[in-house]
């Protein structure tokens, strides 16, 4: 495969440098295109008479406040993430292409758009490129340049485009108070911002500060990148979304009133963090059960299960066996700081008893979810501070279990959940590659027999990438097959459920229904809501309280 990198310097980011470093460790042919702008220079006070000309002394004011901001957020974010090459530039001379092609990039006079002339694109076109990636050439690429690849000019847009398109990158989203922050991989067109897209993606937002917002992204955004140049690579077609009509405004650079309330919300963020630290207010899980299916029950009934004292219970999964009905959950103390896997066993619907513990390791565990194979039961915990998805077996229901064998290792994933579909086993767990959270990537893997230790990816992982893509539990419903997904509110994690039946699902598809949402309306002291399990006989779920 023959690829085109557009390029205005021989400097280039860190994710940059490495994206084509693996480029080139995968026998990818890549050519640089570097675009010199071709146009007037202007003298320092031409340029800031240029600028009052075309953004008013205010815009001026504005641009120039929001850029002194932008400075203290980075050193700032210097100073918090441990990573020097972040902030360093690395040189393309460490590498060896094809060919470079010089070619001459006519600007506008807003300095905005960019075109090619005909002979420079005949020379791109020369070289039989089956597609062009931006690195690092500013502006708007319009006219011939968009065809001059087979495939056409691959991009990042780092925002929603469905509603953020323009910049800056990673602002809008905490000025808004978006509970996610979103890319995109995109076919450029003549449209700004509104490409072809072939990939998206979106993770939950860093409240702290924007700079950081925007470091988590670009973080996780470059090795989707590469994955779909591969998948092109070994001959997959380029699935597009469809178009839609754009109806938000276009966000530029914020006004000085804009950049001033920004750090009024920061302001705001800290101090109420730093009382709820001063005055011990925190927020604590805590489970809930009843009789009944999940579609009939009414939540405010509930019976709750009071947490013991320097611990609390979460991601709850009831079970009904030998006839006894027992609730696995997720038991934290605040002490170890970690968590191990309790049983509550239910006696009534107004009566319960805390029987005791299940599984204990050196590592946090939660989220038990358990099934039934060949009648035998066995149950895959949550166990990413080990680096994998582990299986358990029961030996003496409910509280004797025994470890068996990692169904996957070497993974960083939470919360895995496995439907029996079509004769197929399929494990829906939340992999985290990039970044520091699971909230947002779902992947799928199958097998024919649920205790392999042999699982194939699904050819779409990730088949999620957004908010709601996290597991939140297991519903039993006759023959429908359900995903229970947690949604994460602004700086809020688990605010609460969404529950969407599996459509289709095969080794290269994956559709789904969004039947229902579930918010913790029952009782106004209630903040979130995160797990959902129902075995048709009873249903348990949790829910965050704020309490002193």
């Amino acid at each position: 495969m023959k690829i085109g990198l557009l390029i205005s310097s021989n400097k280039v980011s860190i994710h940059q440098y490495n994206l084509i470093k693996s480029l080139l460790e995968n026998d990818i042919e890549i050519s640089l295109i570097n675009i010199n702008a071709k146009g007037i220079e202007f003298s320092s006070t031409e340029k800031l008479k240029r600028q009052i000309k075309y953004n008013g002394v205010y815009g001026l004011i504005s641009k120039l406040y929001f850029t002194f901001q932008s400075r203290i957020e980075s050193k700032l974010l210097k100073r918090l993430v441990n990573d020097d090459d972040y902030f360093k530039s690395f040189q393309l001379g460490d590498f060896t292409f094809e060919s470079v092609i010089n070619v001459h990039g006519n600007y506008s006079k807003s300095g905005l758009v960019v075109r090619l002339s005909n002979d420079d694109i005949e020379k791109i076109k020369e070289t039989n490129l089956d597609a062009l990636l931006r690195v690092n050439t500013p502006g708007i690429f319009k006219g011939g340049i968009l065809s001059s690849s087979r495939l056409g000019v691959f991009s990042f847009h780092h925002g929603d485009n469905r509603w953020n398109r323009g910049g800056p990158p990673g602002f809008w989203e905490l000025y808004l108070k978006k509970p996610s922050t979103g890319f995109v991989i995109q076919i450029l067109n003549e449209r700004l911002d509104g490409g072809d897209v072939c990939f998206r993606g979106n993770t939950i937002t860093n409240a702290l500060f924007w700079q950081y917002n925007y470091y988590n992204i670009k973080n996780e955004s470059y090795s989707y990148m590469l994955s779909l140049v591969l998948k092109i690579k070994d001959g997959h077609q380029i699935k597009t979304e469809t178009s839609q009509v754009f109806d938000n405004k276009l966000y530029l650079i914020p006004e000085f009133h804009q950049t001033l309330k920004y750090q009024y919300l920061l302001l705001k963020n800290v101090a109420k963090k730093t009382v709820n630290f001063i005055t011990g207010l925190k927020d604590e899980w805590s489970v809930h059960y009843i009789k009944g299916n999940y579609s009939d029950i009414s939540m405010r009934k509930a019976t709750r299960i009071i947490n013991p004292k320097g611990r609390f219970f979460a991601d709850p999964f009831v079970v009904s066996y030998n006839n006894r009905d027992v609730i696995f959950l997720e038991d934290y103390s605040y002490k170890e700081k970690k968590a191990i896997i309790s049983a509550v066993e239910i006696i009534s619907n107004k009566e319960y008893k805390i029987i005791g513990t299940v599984i204990k390791e050196d590592f946090h565990l939660s989220y038990p979810f358990i099934f039934e194979f060949e009648n035998e039961l066995f149950m895959i915990p949550e166990s990413s501070s080990d680096k994998s998805i582990r299986l358990y077996k029961c030996v003496n229901f409910p509280l004797e279990w025994e470890y068996q064998y990692n169904l996957i290792s070497n993974i960083d994933a939470v919360d895995t959940t496995m439907h029996y579909i079509n004769g197929k086993y399929w494990l829906f767990t939340n992999s985290n590659y990039n970044s520091s959270e699971h909230n947002s990537i779902l992947e799928c893997f199958y097998a024919d027999t649920p205790l392999t230790q042999v699982w194939e990816p699904h050819t779409e992982n990730p088949i999620m990438f957004q908010n709601g893509g996290r597991n939140g539990g297991y519903v039993s419903d006759g023959d429908k097959n359900l995903l229970i997904s947690q949604k994460f509110g602004y700086d809020r994690y688990g605010k609460s459920l969404e529950v969407k039946e599996i459509e289709n699902i095969t080794e290269e598809t994956f559709t789904f229904n969004k039947v229902m949402d579930v918010h913790p309306n029952f009782d106004r002291k209630m903040i979130g809501l995160h797990h959902l399990s129902s075995n048709q006989i009873y249903t348990c779920f949790d829910t965050l309280k704020r309490i002193f």
